[in-house]
């Protein structure tokens, strides 16, 4: 298991080897973006890794997961987008507003 190289105390409490590790992938991960990430969404990514990263490198494991999410290949996104709104529109009774789940932005 992975372990800091000297703890990591923040307000005044140390921080356990899980946290330790969610504290330094998600430090990571914001430098990498630039702060230009949404919280919410990096904690579910750091929630899902974690079981299967604990013992690597948190900030390697950043910058593995930051060069895999920012590729957004534009041709699999126009059809996933495609297929939901056209099962949307068959659903939809009224008028709505499709909306891609996930860490895509809106474009438009």
């Amino acid at each position: 298991m992975w372990k800091p190289a000297s703890p990591i105390v923040i307000a005044g409490q140390t921080l356990n080897d899980e946290e330790a590790w969610w504290h330094e992938f998600m430090d990571e991960f914001y430098d990498l973006c630039k702060g230009a990430v949404d919280g919410d969404w990096l904690t579910m990514i750091c929630y899902e890794l974690y079981p299967f990263a604990r013992n690597v490198d948190p900030k390697h494991m950043a910058q593995i997961a930051h060069v895999i999410l920012k590729f957004e290949p534009a041709e699999f996104v126009e059809r996933q987008h495609a297929a939901r709104t056209q099962t949307l529109h068959l659903k939809a009774s009224g008028p709505w507003k499709s909306r891609c789940p996930g860490p895509w932005r809106q474009r438009g």
